[in-house]
């Protein structure tokens, strides 16, 4: 996060709330990065996730 964004949040949010939605953003990452890991979720054409396109998915083949 680069000063401006900070800024920019601060003229909204708490500083509490922008934790929160930090934290909030951080457990949506991790748990999308484990679902691919694990080929439990369908990934998109433009999935830059190495072994996209192999049969058994990055878990398998990348």
């Amino acid at each position: 996060m680069d000063d401006d964004l900070l800024a920019r949040l601060q003229a909204e949010y708490t500083d509490g709330q922008i934790m929160e939605i930090a934290v909030v953003c951080a457990v949506l990452t991790g748990m999308a990065k484990l679902l691919f890991a694990f080929d439990l979720g369908e990934r998109e054409d433009y999935c830059p996730f190495p072994g996209h396109g192999q049969a058994g998915g990055w878990a398998a083949g990348g």
